[in-house]
């Protein structure tokens, strides 16, 4: 385990440390985030001691196993009352199945139906198959109670087709997920594999299931966001929302949440702007001021009033969110300050566009994903500053990632030959305009777009335009 997988160990699991150990510093400094990987955690502890390497992996070892020994004892923090039984269910089982086995059968039988009726209240159809076939066991074996064993039969046959169901929808989301993050096949195709999967679930049990529910719908929209298919993502969204509303039992509104921003996500896609700020407006009441998820909602209301060209409006969204930078993830942030880079280079605001690369260590190292938008915005705000030779150089960076990356992004790709043209014509705006005929053309009639534009291009290239008179 490194210590990146160690810090949300520790910051799942309180510990507390009579005295201040080496255990305790790198206890405290995971649950602090500060440490980038092992390396640099071996020397925060020991500096530049002899055998630093080998005494950071003793302690490392030494607190995992201390942090697994008390995991069930200690008090877990839960974001909300769904996480608190589910990992109630988890530990009653755990306990029960423990007595079992020790033959203390009466406290084990009897917490083991306890296990069995959190997990069926939290939507754990694992836990709640493997309590039942537990008791299924104990009153046909043991007990010899008939109408006990039939009783929990019913429900464990009832729970193993779910956990079939769930296994299935698990595989499909997995397979169709995984074609589209990262482009392995054609949209259209992703679609078809996906409504594929669905046409074989047993959709009498799955739609009466919370968690069976909230999977078939998120494989049935990742399709149809494949396929740029915006009309049907917001239907669905809109489906699956009513539909999870009506099923009964109290569920989190993380489970809304999903839904909700895939349909302000195809809002943006669509350019409608007012539906999606409509959106935004009332989702973000339903979540805490710094949560993650308030994050979002924020920044796609940045993107939204960003593409208005309401720029004090996007500006006033931004100064909102500054002052939780510093407890927000550290992806989140860092999609924050690509934003920010964008909107300098479209309101004419100043950025350091030097620095921006130390600002978003994460993404830069994203091949596939935010580092070509990190590499456009040095480009296009290096174009404001009249920096051509910093243009050039960005631009050979930017056509050897598309030569590698964007086969599978038709509308980036046709951005990036617009941008090309600007060295190509020697920054005149007559010429570029000649040469970037084509790939605007391109740029236009391609609807597909597969991550959500911080500006849309045509946008972009109409401000870059501008800066060449």
């Amino acid at each position: 385990m490194n210590v990146i997988s160690l810090t949300e160990l520790c910051r799942a699991v309180n510990l507390s440390f009579s005295e201040k150990t080496y255990e305790a510093k790198l206890y405290h400094g995971a649950r602090k985030g500060i440490f980038r990987d092992d390396r640099h955690a071996a020397s925060f502890l020991y500096k530049d001691r002899k055998f630093a390497n080998q005494y950071y992996r003793q302690v490392k070892s030494k607190l995992k196993k201390r942090l697994l020994d008390t995991f069930y004892a200690s008090e877990i923090e839960h974001a909300n009352e769904f996480q608190k039984g589910y990992h109630e269910a988890h530990k009653t089982f755990c306990i029960a199945e423990e007595l079992i086995g020790r033959n203390m059968r009466k406290s084990g039988i009897h917490l083991m139906k306890e296990a069995l009726r959190l997990a069926e209240a939290h939507g754990s159809n694992s836990v709640a198959s493997f309590a039942a076939r537990a008791l299924v066991s104990h009153f046909g074996a043991m007990e010899a109670d008939r109408v006990q064993f039939q009783k929990f039969k019913k429900k464990y046959q009832l729970l193993s087709e779910k956990n079939t169901i769930e296994d299935k929808l698990r595989l499909a989301y997995a397979d169709v997920a995984g074609c589209f993050q990262n482009r392995w096949t054609a949209g259209r195709e992703i679609n078809a594999m996906a409504q594929r999967y669905l046409a074989e679930i047993n959709l009498h049990i799955t739609l009466k299931d919370v968690k069976l529910s909230q999977l078939f719908f998120k494989i049935k929209i990742m399709g149809y966001q494949a396929a740029s298919d915006w009309e049907k993502v917001i239907e669905s969204c809109k489906v699956a929302v009513k539909h999870m509303e009506q099923l009964p039992g109290k569920k989190p509104y993380s489970i809304f949440f999903t839904f909700e921003i895939g349909a302000i996500s195809a809002y943006l896609q669509l350019s409608q702007y007012k539906n999606a700020d409509e959106a935004i407006s009332r989702s973000v009441t339903r979540v805490p001021k710094g949560h993650l998820n308030w994050s979002l909602l924020m920044l796609y209301l940045f993107i939204s009033k960003l593409n208005q060209g309401l720029f004090d409006d996007a500006k006033g969204v931004y100064n909102a969110v500054t002052p939780h930078f510093s407890k927000m993830q550290a992806s989140m942030a860092e999609n924050w300050r690509i934003a920010w880079a964008y909107y300098a280079f479209m309101a004419d605001a100043p950025v350091q566009v030097g620095k921006f690369m130390n600002e978003v260590p994460i993404y830069s190292k994203d091949k596939e994903g935010s580092n070509c938008a990190i590499l456009i915005a040095q480009l296009i705000n290096y174009l404001k500053e009249g920096k051509r030779g910093f243009v050039i150089d960005r631009m050979d960076g930017l056509n050897r990632y598309k030569r590698r990356y964007l086969s599978g992004d038709l509308r980036t790709a046709a951005f990036v030959a617009l941008l090309s043209c600007l060295s190509k014509g020697n920054f005149n705006r007559e010429k570029v305009e000649k040469l970037s005929a084509p790939h605007l053309a391109k740029l236009q009639a391609e609807r597909s777009i597969s991550d959500i534009e911080l500006v849309r291009y045509e946008l972009l290239w109409g401000k870059v335009l501008e800066l060449l008179d």
